[in-house]
């Protein structure tokens, strides 16, 4: 299920367990525009894999 990331819906200081692909994250708004993401260790390369061709796609746009 999609998480709204609105900043009414989602304001900072919230966090939520969900889903990042077939990895298992922690997703915490510390501000407006910041966000953390936890990841168990072994999740790791994989999630760093999925973030780098993400940041490589939007910078092509």
């Amino acid at each position: 299920m999609p998480i709204d990331l609105d900043p009414a819906a989602f304001p900072p200081g919230t966090a939520t367990r969900t889903l990042f692909h077939k990895a298992e994250i922690v997703l915490w708004r510390t501000d407006e525009d910041v966000f953390v993401l936890e990841a168990w260790r072994t999740f790791l390369p994989y999630v760093e894999g999925l973030l780098a061709d993400a940041a490589l796609e939007l910078s092509a746009r």
